[in-house]
């Protein structure tokens, strides 16, 4: 599968790499059983391997109502970073981010280093 999930209970992290081409429906696939099997507080999705057609406007209405209607499968004041290669991507995690506003109980940022995010995510 084009979805890998390392969890690290120690650091209260998932890192989550996308490689190749990711369906939407493997994506949300993904992130149910992840939910199911007890999230972590900080999330670290890699996208910069993925390959192919981003998702479309209509999939990101689809994934901001998978966040409403799963409000459990996040513990609260969590942070999820992710880490894009293309501009395009940067859009597409904004938009994420803007839609999903008053509806998640956690933070959504992009960016185009692993540093950065991890330095996001841990304060530093």
């Amino acid at each position: 599968m084009p979805v890998t999930i390392e969890h690290s209970e120690a650091e209260a992290l998932t890192r989550i790499t996308l490689t190749g081409a990711v369906t939407f429906p493997e994506f949300i696939q993904s992130l149910d059983v992840y939910g199911r099997r007890g999230p972590t507080r900080l999330e670290l999705y890699d996208a910069r391997d993925l390959k192919g057609e981003r998702f479309s406007a209509a999939d990101i209405d689809l994934l901001v109502d998978y966040f409403r209607q799963h409000p459990d499968r996040r513990p609260p004041a969590g942070k999820t970073a992710i880490i894009i290669s293309k501009t395009v991507d940067l859009g597409l995690t904004r938009m994420i981010s803007i839609l999903s506003e008053g509806i998640v109980n956690f933070e959504i940022e992009a960016f185009e280093s692993e540093k950065e995010a991890i330095d996001w995510l841990t304060d530093k």
